[in-house]
């Protein structure tokens, strides 16, 4: 599992949270709880957030772009984090923020 987690860690780094939530949609069961579970993992304190949190308040903690990005996958999607509900958040807030959205979204 070690090696399967380094994987996963790599794609969540390099390519994001949703890209690995939709590799690992293509395995069933086991295998998919798995990946989801490395996938988290990779996320590293991000995941200790709550919900509800908005861009500018991700930015005051630290968080960059990537981050914001991967904290609204991994809580389905919030519109509060999309001022204007074009599916990429925080671009009042992240100038960048599109870079880390995947290109099929």
């Amino acid at each position: 599992m070690g090696a399967l987690d380094e994987v996963v860690a790599t794609v969540v780094d390099r390519c994001g949270f949703r890209v690995m939530l939709d590799v690992a949609n293509q395995y069933a069961g086991g295998v998919y709880g798995s990946l989801i579970d490395s996938a988290v993992l990779a996320l590293g304190p991000l995941v200790a957030q709550p919900a509800g949190l908005r861009c500018a308040d991700l930015r005051s903690l630290g968080y960059g772009a990537k981050d914001s990005v991967d904290y609204w996958f991994f809580w389905n999607s919030p519109p509060l984090m999309d001022a204007d509900l074009d599916g990429i958040p925080c671009e009042t807030v992240f100038s960048d923020v599109a870079q880390y959205m995947p290109a099929y979204w």
